[in-house]
């Protein structure tokens, strides 16, 4: 798995899913993690609650790697299951995919406008100026000649 650089806010955000989620589960028979409920209404009112944002794209993320975390290593599959469910609901699922189109879009205006920029640089005529040293003009007195910098004939 290859890692990735988190920004503080979506670190922030994956933080408050995970302590949410962790604050709704209780221990049921078996010692086996359940949750019930009402603290599935609490996670749902917190993730209706960023609908249509980008935050919602990184609590999605932290629901789905808590629900894989529950599942394969607490051996919860019915509390993962019910916690998968919430960001499986048709609302969470439509305002993704309207936040996937704006991305979209905002990345078509990037690469447009870099396009246009390149063209405007592309389409420029260079100014260059000729300079010819004249050759009977006499060397500046910082000047290295060049014959001090040929190898010597004989070492």
């Amino acid at each position: 798995m290859t890692e990735t650089t988190l920004s503080k806010e979506a670190e922030d955000i994956r933080f408050r899913f995970r302590d949410l989620i962790g604050a709704q589960l209780v221990d049921g028979p078996d010692h086996v993690a359940r949750i019930d409920d009402p603290g599935l209404l609490v996670v749902q009112k917190a993730l209706d609650e960023i609908l249509d944002t980008e935050a919602l794209i990184e609590a999605v993320d932290a629901v789905l790697v808590i629900g894989h975390y529950l599942e394969v290593e607490l051996k919860s599959p019915l509390a993962a299951q019910r916690i998968v469910d919430l960001v499986n609901r048709e609302v969470v699922l439509e305002s993704m995919r309207r936040i996937h189109q704006a991305r979209q879009e905002r990345s078509k205006d990037r690469s447009q406008q870099g396009a246009e920029d390149f063209n405007k640089f592309a389409q420029r005529t260079p100014t260059i100026e000729k300079v010819v040293a004249d050759p009977n003009a006499e060397a500046p007195s910082s000047a290295v000649k060049l014959n001090s910098l040929a190898f010597p004939k004989r070492l």
